[in-house]
């Protein structure tokens, strides 16, 4: 039997942390961290535009050397600021977009 063993390569992590301090000074960081269930992590941020979001994603060094593989997807944040009623049922739904909640 043989095996190999795997490290992270610290400047990609060092990067990485960097490039989410730098996400964070520009206040367009929401929240970040890995979860537990998936094989992997995740960064929600605010920005204008798709193509601002993929060009942030893709500069993220772990996804740019090709060491983590992304998916981009839009969020729609619920809480109790943008309720709407949908027959009879509370249901909140607010779209970020450039800043602005839209409801």
């Amino acid at each position: 039997l043989y095996l190999y063993l795997m490290t992270n390569k610290n400047e990609l992590i060092e990067g990485h942390v960097e490039h989410l301090k730098q996400l964070d000074a520009e206040n367009k960081l929401v929240l970040c961290g890995s979860l537990h269930d998936y094989p992997g992590g995740m960064v929600v941020f605010n920005v204008d535009c798709y193509d601002q979001a993929i060009l942030i994603a893709e500069s993220d060094p772990f996804i740019h050397s090709g060491c983590k593989t992304h998916e981009l997807r839009s969020l729609e944040v619920a809480n109790k600021d943008n309720i709407i009623y949908f027959e009879g049922v509370e249901v909140s739904i607010v779209r970020l977009t450039g800043g602005h909640a839209d409801v």
